[in-house]
């Protein structure tokens, strides 16, 4: 089993305090973050996020369970309800 917080590094991931998106410091640390997601199970990265303060749509959209994650699902878990990231100085949100 994989552990989401003893293979991400602590300062290649955060959450932005004043609205609650996923920043990662660089684009690989985003890329490590969702190949780790898609070796774990649903249950892992909801634990994992749940300890960083980040409520993901992965959360709100799959159960708790010891499935493991698929590609297209890892993206549920980058997201937050607005589809809104961050990587380095740069904020992502899908237009429309």
């Amino acid at each position: 089993m994989v552990n989401l917080s003893d293979s991400i590094p602590s300062e290649s991931i955060a959450v932005n305090s004043n609205y609650g998106f996923l920043v990662f410091s660089t684009l690989k640390a985003a890329d490590y973050y969702l190949q780790m997601v898609r070796i774990s199970t649903h249950a892992q990265v909801q634990d994992y996020l749940s300890n960083l303060g980040f409520i993901s749509l992965g959360s709100t959209l799959y159960g708790h369970t010891s499935d493991t994650v698929t590609e297209q699902q890892s993206y549920d878990y980058l997201y937050d309800r607005y589809h809104i990231f961050q990587i380095e100085d740069v904020i992502f949100k899908p237009i429309g």
